[in-house]
């Protein structure tokens, strides 16, 4: 029998196993996230309110959706290890990261054949685009839903299509957005011509509206739905339309340097530029790359999900899904050492960042300053509503869910920590019940820019002064 080869000549021998390629992968990937897993659960108040929805639940029993519509599966896990804290949180998000690196990895291997190292670079790639380094060293539900979807794909290309609707039911059941990409996988899933289309695309569908069904019955029980699924959509629904919608000035960058970064962006046009030079791109070029099924699933994957966030453009972190399936584009249309130069290219990306064409920290280093500034923000304010000594209201604005789960309920001492006041019908309220009124730093100016309501002038005074507030 064949000894197993050393971990240092996986990549170099012809034909590692799977295993030992997705090993080679999400190693790596997962160390490379452990000195970024702290403080706190990420700059998303999101993140926390998940926390917030675990920790109730494996305390008191209750189930709360942490926000619309519900994210059942991170909501159950995390229900079993808040105890753990941040670091614990983090870290999951962190090896789903690296197991979707290296699904990915052997989606590449598996359908385009390509060289062991090609694959593991692309795999990195994956792992390296900032906005997915950002968001595996957090609490949110990207990369869990990511993780799943990426399984889910190296499933069907393996035709293990029932294994595949299940992970993609997984998928659904941790970001509820992520059942659009089942267009796409679907059509992977009947790609192959052997006369059970309809056979194969039910072994796919019928696992997949299982699981997410099962995983949406907790949300659907919940009051006021009560399994009212009209009602519940028309409540989500209705939910999202009060949203306000930025304008492209904002949303354009979110969806391109806030995605791939500055470095990032150009190694993507220096990419497409590749695909059409004859020396570069495969042979056949987008002919030949358009008769594969891949190729079509990447690009209706791409196309739905830049048409979702421009729905709701709000978070970069809404684009995760469609960066692999970019890569895979990428793959398909370009030689493999011409992708093999793209991918080294975008590698640096989550590391330097351009400002005014002099080189600068990039995201990863930035996010990390800006969470240690919202840890000492967030712990000074606690500190300072314990010592108030009094009974008092304070608007906390976008830093509620992360006060209130450090306090675990919005009661700090004798004050009362709220999200917003909107008219003079609330302060009166609240002076009836002599209640001092408070605020903290910088909120008076979200409140007053999202509500057209001036704290200041209706009696509300600074909870402690800062010469800088944590940019937000």
């Amino acid at each position: 029998m064949r000894a197993p080869l050393p971990a240092t000549l996986v990549l170099a021998s012809e034909r590692p196993s799977d295993f030992q390629l997705g090993v080679c992968v999400a190693l790596p990937v997962f160390l490379s996230r452990l000195p970024f897993l702290l403080p706190g659960y990420g700059m998303d108040p999101d993140a926390w309110r998940v926390v917030h929805s675990g920790w109730q639940l494996g305390t008191q029993g209750v189930y709360r959706p942490s926000r619309g519509p519900g994210f059942p599966v991170q909501e159950l896990v995390v229900a079993a290890l808040w105890r753990g804290g941040p670091l614990l949180l983090n870290g999951v998000t962190a090896l789903l990261s690296a197991v979707a690196a290296a699904c990915f990895a052997l989606v590449l291997r598996r359908t385009l054949a390509l060289r062991s190292w090609v694959c593991w670079l692309a795999g990195m790639t994956l792992a390296c685009v900032p906005v997915v380094y950002v968001e595996s060293t957090t609490s949110m539900d990207y990369l869990w839903a990511l993780a799943a979807l990426m399984a889910s794909l190296y499933a069907l290309v393996c035709e293990r299509r029932v294994w595949a609707g299940l992970l993609f039911g997984v998928a659904i059941g941790c970001r509820i957005t992520t059942a659009i990409y089942g267009l796409p996988l679907v059509f992977l899933a009947v790609a192959p011509a052997d006369g059970r289309r309809t056979r194969n695309a039910l072994a796919w569908i019928g696992p997949a509206a299982a699981v997410a069904l099962l995983a949406y019955s907790m949300v659907l029980s919940q009051e006021p739905w009560s399994f009212n699924v009209r009602y519940f959509l028309d409540y989500q629904l209705g939910w999202i339309s009060k949203l306000q919608i930025p304008p492209a000035k904002i949303s354009l960058p979110r969806a391109t340097l806030d995605v791939w970064g500055d470095v990032g962006c150009i190694a993507l046009v220096l990419g497409a530029l590749a695909a059409i030079v004859p020396g570069l791109r495969r042979s056949g070029g987008f002919q030949a790359a358009l008769r594969s099924p891949l190729a079509w699933s990447s690009l209706i994957a791409i196309a739905l999900g830049i048409a979702l966030y421009f729905k709701l453009p709000h978070e970069p972190g809404y684009l995760i899904p469609i960066v692999p399936f970019v890569l895979l584009l990428f793959a398909l249309l370009l030689r493999s050492q011409a992708f093999a130069g793209l991918c080294l290219a975008l590698l640096p990306a989550v590391w330097i960042d351009w400002d005014a064409g002099t080189p600068r920290a990039g995201v990863l280093l930035q996010t990390q300053r800006a969470r240690r500034e919202d840890a000492q923000f967030i712990q000074r304010s606690l500190d300072e509503l314990e010592a108030l000594q009094r009974r008092a209201k304070v608007v906390a604005g976008h830093w509620y869910m992360m006060l209130e789960q450090q306090a675990h309920g919005p009661m700090v001492g004798q004050a009362e920590i709220v999200i917003l006041v909107q008219n003079r019908t609330q302060v009166d309220a609240y002076l009836e019940g002599g209640f001092e009124l408070y605020y903290l730093p910088g909120i008076e100016r979200s409140n007053l820019a999202s509500w057209r309501f001036n704290l200041k002038v209706h009696g509300f005074e600074p909870l402690f002064l800062l010469d800088q507030v944590p940019a937000r």
